[in-house]
């Protein structure tokens, strides 16, 4: 066949039909593999006019494919031509029924998408466990630093009380500074001495 019969058939306005020879008409249905279906239907039928008609009935367009140069000798030589290749069948589902060729270009996709990600699980169970364990030592360091800051802060109240206790009574509580080393000794974290609710 001379021409590309894909391009002639999926040229716009798309035909919802092709009539062979002026007798048969392919129906082009809306599936995914039409167009190859029909392709396989010509290769079977080995048409020499072809018309593609829109829904109405109307010719959109007209090809005629020349026969060729091998079948043309081998009719004048009382010879068989040759036969065309059988399609390959496509693979079958679990079913039985053919994948079509995105069924199966999707289902390559998946896999490798899956082997990716096996690939890489190791990869980031680890770095998870590693950003877990460092998580885990700076809360550590955290809790450990607040409680050294708390007993910190409990020693120096401890500190300001005894000098206020060395001091003599009057000293104490007549200067400024006294009185707000008083104030600073009862004052520990999370207890006020002396508060009243």
């Amino acid at each position: 066949m001379g021409i590309n019969l894909k391009s002639w058939l999926r040229r716009k306005p798309e035909p919802a039909c092709v009539r062979i020879d002026g007798k048969k008409t392919v129906v082009i249905g809306d599936g995914p593999a039409r167009w190859r279906e029909a392709l396989q239907t010509f290769d079977a039928l080995r048409p020499t006019l072809l018309e593609a008609l829109n829904d109405a009935g109307a010719v959109l367009r007209v090809t005629r494919i020349e026969p060729d140069e091998d079948e043309d000798e081998d009719e004048d030589t009382g010879g068989t031509a040759p036969t065309m290749p059988l399609p390959v069948a496509a693979p079958a589902t679990a079913s039985g029924t053919p994948l079509s060729e995105l069924t199966q270009l999707a289902a390559l996709i998946m896999e490798a998408g899956d082997r990716g990600a096996l690939r890489h699980a190791e990869a980031y169970s680890l770095a998870f466990a590693k950003q877990t364990e460092i998580l885990q030592i700076v809360a550590d360091r955290m809790t450990a630093t607040e409680t050294a800051w708390q007993t910190t802060l409990a020693n120096q109240a401890e500190r300001q009380q005894s000098i206020i206790d060395s001091l003599p009574e009057t000293d104490a509580a007549g200067s400024a500074i006294g009185s707000l080393l008083q104030l600073a000794a009862n004052v520990k974290p999370g207890v006020v001495k002396g508060a009243t609710k």
